[in-house]
């Protein structure tokens, strides 16, 4: 694999970290603003508390989803799967298994 492509791949996976990034930072403004808001308004209760806890629980398990899937499709995109298991690498070891040319799982070499 080239310089020019591992280049290209690293550039794909930090446009999806971005890109989730602006979404959460998106999603927390929205969430200040509400909690703001329901502040000035005077409301007190846990009900209201719970569902801005939920709020926020959604958008972090909605911003881990969407780098999971953005990093898939950039390894499909890429056709990185190792020859020897068949496996794609989770998305956490698709930059090194790149670099190094191994799969992390079973050490067989990255097809890509």
């Amino acid at each position: 694999m080239t310089n020019k492509t591992i280049n290209e791949f690293e550039a794909k996976l930090k446009a999806v970290d971005s890109r989730v990034n602006r979404q959460l930072f998106i999603f927390l403004g929205i969430t200040l603003i509400l909690i703001f808001v329901i502040d000035k308004l005077d409301i007190k209760s846990s009900k209201v508390n719970l569902g801005l806890i939920f709020l926020l629980v959604a958008y972090i398990l909605n911003a881990i989803r969407t780098v999971i899937t953005g990093k898939k499709k950039v390894a499909e995109e890429f056709g990185v799967v190792c020859s020897a298991c068949g496996k794609t690498p989770k998305a956490f070891f698709m930059a090194q298994a790149m670099r190094k040319g191994k799969c992390p799982y079973c050490g067989g070499v990255i097809n890509a």
